[in-house]
């Protein structure tokens, strides 16, 4: 997903608006999406940690499934702060 797209989603959410993503398992990208969505809300004080974790107890504590997940996430945290 493009960091355009990402953001048109974050401001329909900021604006009560509904917003959707969805893999086929709902967990690993889905998961990924949704924490790098929590990072853009939050501002650059959000640690990929702290956004893994909201995502975990707000969505499913099986999202965000790899490393390579993990380590996804924090590189949009640096590109986008």
């Amino acid at each position: 997903m493009k960091k355009k797209t990402l953001m048109q989603k974050k401001f329909k959410a900021c604006d009560g608006l509904d917003v959707e993503f969805g893999c086929i398992g709902g967990h690993g990208r889905t998961g990924t999406i949704l924490a790098c969505l929590v990072v853009l809300v939050s501002g650059p004080q959000m640690t990929t940690a702290e956004a893994v974790t909201w995502v975990r107890k707000h969505y499913c504590p099986n999202a965000v499934e790899s490393k390579s997940q993990i380590w996804f996430i924090d590189y949009f945290r640096h590109l986008s702060y």
